[in-house]
């Protein structure tokens, strides 16, 4: 079984939900699930988790009724803020909502620093970890924060978005893995494999990504990696299909075994986020 770990999947503004002021999507057209799930079919792909982009805001609603049309196909892990003062009363019941199977937070450096200065972001982690819900964490080039939680809270999983990587400086990918593969030591940290085509100097094979996310293989192994294409960034962009955003897993990781990168593909994913209907 294939799993896309992260999809982008947003209605057009209207009045019930209305787009953030100043928030623009990927891509013009609204991407929904009517619309990705036979770009899925077409390459294979038999489910995938959808990450709400900005445009929804930190309401998952729509992102929810997809996953309920399509329950076999489709489920949820939704951003979260703690700038939400009730943030500690919703949290029990967050993974009682059918699809959803997780959180995905930002720890950007100014949210990061006021959060652990709060003493939230502490209290959050103990909190994912006493209630068992998996984390997918966007941090880019500070896993500090990352380190500190795994190494306290060895009961709670945490994914580290996108290899460490960022969209602007592919010069400086062997830096953001190496960093990354420090992480590997905890067996509570996992990698998503995302938005790889766009951390690429160049197009399809994206050649020069093999070399470190063969590293990353090595560092954390099959169990611990998950592909996710975030195919409407590589969209916006106009830096690969679908396909070739899936071949990239297979051509990095032709030498692996097939075992290997089914676990990838697929089964690391649905042993951390176990789906929800």
């Amino acid at each position: 079984m294939i799993i896309d770990s992260q999809i982008h999947l947003w209605e057009a503004d209207n009045p019930a939900r209305p787009w953030p002021e100043g928030v623009k999507p990927d891509v013009a057209e609204p991407l929904t699930a009517e619309r990705f799930i036979p770009m899925m079919d077409e390459i294979g792909v038999d489910r995938a988790i959808i990450a709400p982009p900005g445009v929804c805001g930190f309401d998952p609603g729509y992102a929810l009724e997809c996953a309920a049309r399509f329950p076999d196909r489709l489920a949820v892990t939704s951003r979260w803020t703690l700038d939400d003062p009730e943030w500690r009363a919703s949290l029990p019941t967050w993974m009682d909502r059918p699809g959803m199977v997780g959180i995905r937070l930002g720890l950007l450096p100014a949210a990061r620093h006021k959060w652990q200065e709060s003493g939230d972001l502490g209290d959050f982690w103990a909190e994912c970890e006493r209630l068992g819900i998996p984390l997918m964490i966007f941090a880019p080039r500070d896993l500090s924060a990352v380190e500190q939680a795994a190494e306290a809270h060895p009961g709670l999983t945490l994914v580290v978005d996108h290899v460490n990587l960022v969209i602007s400086t592919p010069d400086t990918v062997a830096d953001c893995v190496a960093e990354l593969n420090l992480l590997a030591r905890f067996p509570n940290v996992a990698v998503k494999l995302g938005s790889l085509p766009l951390r690429s100097a160049g197009g399809y094979p994206y050649a020069d990504l093999h070399a470190p996310l063969q590293s990353v293989y090595d560092a954390f192994g099959a169990e611990r990696l998950m592909w996710a294409s975030d195919q409407t960034t590589t969209m916006a962009r106009d830096r690969g299909s679908y396909l070739e955003n899936l071949m990239l897993m297979r051509d990095a990781y032709a030498a692996v075994p097939k075992g290997d990168l089914d676990m990838i593909l697929g089964g690391t994913v649905a042993r951390l986020f176990p789906w929800r209907s």
